[in-house]
């Protein structure tokens, strides 16, 4: 593991501390979580589709940016992430996907 990655999961480990920290439905909130959800874009750019980490990274920006309320970002990150992605994650994508119409009022 190269020492970006390693940081950057460091960083995203105080960031979700810090989401969690904040009351729900404040600005503060989704501001973390969409600083979350872009820690998680970093590391999947860093880090295969097909390893565990990378899925988990592009599960963890998707679900970030939906819980913030980014809805546009989310669907991006979906459309982007499916191309090539191994079955597993593209079922995990496709039920984001699921959940993102869910959210949108």
């Amino acid at each position: 593991m190269t020492s970006d990655v390693q940081e950057l999961n460091r960083q995203v480990t105080v960031a979700i501390f810090r989401a969690e920290l904040a009351a729900a439905g404040t600005p503060e909130e989704e501001t973390a979580l969409l600083y979350v959800s872009d820690l998680e874009e970093r590391l999947a750019q860093l880090l295969p589709a097909n390893e565990l980490q990378g899925a988990v990274a592009r599960v963890g920006a998707v679900t970030a940016a939906i819980d913030a309320g980014d809805w546009l970002r989310a669907k991006r990150l979906i459309e982007m992430y499916r191309i090539n992605a191994p079955a597993d994650l593209a079922e995990d994508l496709q039920e984001l996907a699921m959940e993102l119409v869910m959210a949108v009022p």
